[in-house]
């Protein structure tokens, strides 16, 4: 087996841990490094050492000492870009994070590659956005890199935003405020058009097979399916990404974000340049084996991928309270591989959530149809155990109903 070095930013633990229980020995690191550290920022698996499984502060001391480097996520991807050019064998997007990470190059390498681009305009600082906002409706803004400040927002109109707008980015952001740059686009869903995403591995050559594709409900819960052939209008995207893939030397997880509006027509919204989260904490579950998946994408092999059914799901349920409290969890033995903690230490076999991330656990689910995952999940809901955790998530179930059969009438089948 091997020795791998994980590189995480404190979003990916189950994934390197499940590493680990496939016998390869991982040394895992957690970024925790500024000004003034913070013992909070270390404590993501701590407690959980093992003969396979170390926790490392200083990642570099080891990197001559290992076989593969692995960067789940989209940030420090020029660390791994410049270990790759040097001739380690890294999991990673590399350059090509720069894609997800600064969205105006996203935009104008999409227009390149021929890919539908949704109408869009680059303002810089927050008093341009306001007159902006003011005067179109229906946009979509979204910031460069600094997506902990403040996430993307849907603006209807002015009025239904002005709060964000007048409170919250000042607050946040403060004379800084007009020095950020706003990328606002038109928004290009309508009642009749359906968000999928591809979520896929490539291996420098080519994305590896099957693809799964799934819909993701309000950015937690999740359908998928495993396919050997995408619907016409989302394999298109695959296709013209690929030679682009390939000269950028992309070798790790992706997953797109697409507005389906016709059977030939999508707009890619967004790249995901890493494991997408919070569903791939599944992934070391509904994809076998997984591990030969990463290695073979750092090595430029081409890897079956051996799903563990056709159609697959997961269910993340948060609690408030974590953003600010250790909230311990309880979870019968006997759910490992159904209901996982997501981000978390270990002390005298009890595990806590670890500050600020409110999501708690990840419901998993699979079987050979979606009525089946569903079932499946709904029956898990009540059996972990954590302060304030929110379970009335049903409403989820509906709007995923809704979506997959407005996505038939574009030949995305999940029945």
């Amino acid at each position: 087996m091997s020795r791998i070095l994980v590189l995480d930013y404190g979003n990916f633990l189950q994934q390197s841990i499940f590493l680990a229980e496939a016998g390869h020995e991982v040394l895992y690191y957690t970024a925790w490094e500024e000004a003034f550290p913070k013992f909070q920022r270390y404590l993501i698996g701590q407690g959980l050492e093992n003969e396979n499984f170390k926790k490392v502060m200083y990642p570099f001391f080891e990197i001559d000492n290992v076989d593969y480097i692995v960067n789940w996520d989209c940030v420090g991807q020029d660390i791994i870009e410049y270990l790759r050019n040097k001739g380690y064998k890294c999991f990673g997007a590399g350059k090509a994070a720069l894609l997800e990470n600064h969205r105006e190059m996203g935009k104008l390498f999409l227009q390149k590659l021929g890919l539908p681009v949704m109408p869009w305009v680059m303002i810089k600082g927050l008093t341009a956005l306001k007159e902006y906002l003011k005067q179109h409706r229906n946009k979509v803004v979204k910031i460069d890199t600094f997506r902990g400040d403040i996430d993307s927002f849907k603006a209807k109109d002015y009025q239904s935003v002005a709060p964000l707008l007048e409170q919250r980015i000042p607050q946040v952001l403060g004379a800084a405020a007009e020095d950020i740059n706003f990328i606002v686009e038109s928004d290009v869903s309508t009642d009749d058009s359906v968000e999928i995403g591809s979520d896929v591995f490539f291996n420098g050559t080519k994305f590896l097979t099957p693809y799964c594709q799934g819909y993701e409900i309000d950015k937690a819960f999740y359908i998928g399916r495993f396919v050997d052939k995408l619907p016409a209008v989302t394999q298109n995207t695959l296709d013209k990404l690929t030679p682009a893939f390939q000269k950028l030397n992309y070798r790790g997880a992706f997953s797109t974000e697409e507005i389906v509006v016709s059977k030939n027509k999508s707009y890619l919204i967004d790249f995901c340049t890493r494991l997408a989260a919070p569903l791939s904490v599944a992934y070391p579950i509904v994809i076998q084996n997984f591990d030969e998946v990463v290695l073979g994408c750092a090595e430029g092999e081409d890897v079956e991928i051996e799903p563990i059914a056709e159609y697959w799901g997961v269910l993340p349920l948060e609690s408030s309270a974590a953003r600010e409290l250790y909230l311990s969890i309880d979870i019968p033995d006997e759910y490992k591989y159904n209901i996982v903690p997501y981000i978390y230490l270990k002390r005298n076999n009890t595990i806590y959530s670890v500050p600020p991330i409110e999501t708690i656990v990840v419901l998993i689910a699979w079987g050979s149809s979606v009525k089946e995952v569903f079932k499946k999940l709904q029956q898990l809901i009540d059996i972990p155990r954590a302060y304030g955790l929110e379970t009335s998530v049903l409403g989820y179930f509906r709007k995923a109903e809704e979506e997959i059969k407005r996505g038939e009438k574009f030949g995305i089948f999940f029945r």
